[in-house]
């Protein structure tokens, strides 16, 4: 076999090679396309806030005087509930609860357009209730949420401090000027 002969079979073997290599592209990019853009799409990550634990205080002798301690929070995902689910959903948070739906539906429309909210923090038999009736909870997640407390209470507030919400007569000692 000559040389030019050798060179032809070569290059028709190229030839072959790339035709399937373009023919497998087009097949992934135009034919497939949509299936795997939609498979790419639910795999996107999905950022979400938490809240970092605090350190431990404690005095010279080693008592423990402030740290933190991990609690149950549920979140309400209103992406994820359908506007014909959402009366539903509300009625089932105000027996878990027990609470009048109108309380319900008030932090409904309070959250606005936001994307996800608190319910507030949840006992274990209300965790437990939701997670076994999940069909029920669309839209429903249960996060662990870590919270401060203070062991000797406020024995030693005028040093270490405390994170809260203030009370309404510290609201209205700060006067007119808090904004």
């Amino acid at each position: 076999m000559n040389f030019a002969r050798r060179l032809a079979v070569l290059a028709m073997a190229f030839v072959v090679l790339f035709s399937l290599l373009f023919t497998r592209l087009w097949f992934v990019q135009v034919a497939s396309g949509t299936l795997y853009e939609e498979e790419a799409s639910r795999q996107q990550l999905d950022a979400e806030r938490t809240t970092a634990a605090r350190g431990e205080i404690r005095d010279s002798g080693g008592i423990l005087l402030a740290t933190s301690r991990i609690v149950p929070e549920m979140i309400v995902h209103r992406s994820e509930i359908a506007p014909e689910d959402e009366e539903a959903l509300i009625q089932q948070l105000g027996a878990l609860f027990n609470l009048p739906t109108i309380e319900v539906r008030a932090l409904f429309e309070q959250a606005g357009p936001v994307i996800e909210f608190s319910m507030g923090i949840v006992t274990p038999e209300q965790m437990s209730y939701v997670l076994k009736n999940t069909e029920d909870f669309p839209g429903i997640a249960i996060h662990d949420r870590p919270i401060r407390v203070y062991p000797e209470g406020s024995l030693f507030s005028h040093v270490i401090g405390h994170i809260g919400r203030p009370s309404p007569d510290d609201v209205a000692a700060a006067g007119p000027d808090l904004d």
